[in-house]
């Protein structure tokens, strides 16, 4: 399984990675919003899932930046 942000294959890393808990929204009104657990090949990486997946991948339009939602967030919330 491959990192869900940056797609790195877990051989290649000195880290064992991490999993983290993220809501995937649905895309339409007949489908419903459902919680998946992802694979991220660093802290850095789960961080951006985190990120994305709360305020989609359009992040210019986010109302935080990464920096202050990086500050907000710890690791032990990925779950």
């Amino acid at each position: 399984m491959n990192c869900y942000n940056c797609a790195m294959p877990p051989g290649t890393l000195a880290s064992q990675g991490r999993d983290v808990k993220i809501v995937v929204r649905a895309e339409n009104n007949f489908k419903r919003d459902h919680k998946v657990t992802v694979w991220c090949c660093s802290d850095e990486c789960a961080i951006q899932t985190a990120y994305q997946a709360r305020y989609g991948r359009a992040t210019h339009r986010a109302p935080i930046s990464l920096n202050q939602f990086r500050s907000e967030w710890r690791i032990e919330n990925a779950g």
